[in-house]
């Protein structure tokens, strides 16, 4: 009903009526469409972070093999700092978590192995005594 009397007017009014029915019509709906059209650029922009994201870490996950296998290092470590600062913070700082708490467990393991060689040679040292009191 609304729309079919919006074409009657348009096609047989003056442009005084036109333009009254242009800003009675259209721009109320405009708003929406600008916040279609700024959720589209929202969506854009996040495919488009996602992409550059994956890109840099295919790119340091690259160096990384190149530094094991090749003997040039100071290209090697030229590409990984143009790597590490293309990559998101969020891949430093997971990455970085990452490997301390890898050392933190190597350090733990090494500690514990110290701890049981103390004390068997503690067990030796007694079965030692325990011979010689005999």
């Amino acid at each position: 009903m609304y729309w079919s009397y919006a074409r009657r007017v348009w096609s047989s009014g003056t442009f005084f009526v036109q333009l009254q029915l242009l800003l009675l019509v259209v721009l109320p709906m405009l708003p929406l469409f600008l916040l279609l059209l700024l959720l589209l650029l929202l969506l854009i922009t996040i495919i488009a972070a996602g992409v550059v994201a994956v890109a840099a870490i295919a790119v340091a996950a690259a160096v990384a093999v190149a530094a094991t296998t090749a003997i040039a290092a100071p290209t090697i470590a030229a590409a990984a700092a143009a790597a590490a600062a293309a990559t998101t913070t969020t891949t430093t700082t997971t990455t970085t978590t990452t490997t301390t708490i890898a050392k933190k467990e190597e350090e733990e393991e090494k500690d514990n192995e110290d701890e049981d060689e103390d004390e068997e040679e503690e067990e030796e040292e007694e079965d030692d005594d325990d011979d010689d009191s005999d």
